[in-house]
């Protein structure tokens, strides 16, 4: 019985195949924005560009609205109500909590961000820590969206993924099998032997 329990959990925590990751980066970005905002909009934008995502990414927040374009993964074009670029994709990326959805294929001829995904999201990365230090020392920014807590239950927060195109983490440690683990692996005098040799 025990083996049938290890089999069924080395199963339930192998990696599956994903035929479309597009699919499943909208899927799980979707969900994350719809059941528990608490997530950050950057994690969000990388899922659209590892996914080389083409469309237009729109966010409502309590401040206004905002757009980001991406073509096959490149960002390409952020706007607000403040400004285009990259200073309307810091001031989008710095937003907690709203809504956001993805309208595929949308495209647009402006190109206002030059930087590379990596330069954006660390900065903006780097924008959210000193906004962060700055609300522990009570000089932050204020009228932020609370977040809620985080899920008690992963089925609250994955239940309604697909498993057959949902990425699930590979088991780091080997369990050995049951001849493997009953032989002896190496006694003292083997470890001093070899002590000896290498001095």
């Amino acid at each position: 019985m025990g083996s049938s329990m290890a089999s069924r959990e080395r199963e339930r925590r192998r990696i599956l195949l994903v035929d479309d990751e597009e699919v499943l980066a909208s899927s799980l970005a979707t969900r994350l924005a719809t059941v528990r905002p608490h997530f950050l909009l950057p994690d969000v934008v990388q899922l659209y560009v590892l996914s080389n995502t083409t469309g237009r990414l729109d966010i409502r927040h309590h401040s206004g609205d905002g757009q980001v374009w991406f073509e096959h993964g490149t960002i390409r074009h952020a706007v607000t109500a403040r400004g285009k670029g990259e200073e309307a994709f810091f001031e989008i990326m710095m937003w907690s909590g709203g809504e956001f959805s993805m309208r595929r294929g949308d495209v647009t001829q402006e190109l206002s961000i030059t930087s590379d995904w990596q330069e954006l999201l660390m900065e903006s990365f780097r924008r959210l820590d000193e906004r962060n230090r700055g609300e522990e020392t009570g000089t932050g920014r204020t009228g932020w969206t609370q977040a809620p807590p985080p899920a008690d239950d992963l089925e609250d927060l994955f239940g309604g993924l697909d498993v057959e195109h949902a990425l699930l983490p590979q088991p780091t440690i080997a369990v050995p099998s049951e001849a493997e683990s009953l032989e002896p692996t190496m006694n003292v005098e083997d470890s001093l032997a070899k002590l000896n040799v290498i001095e």
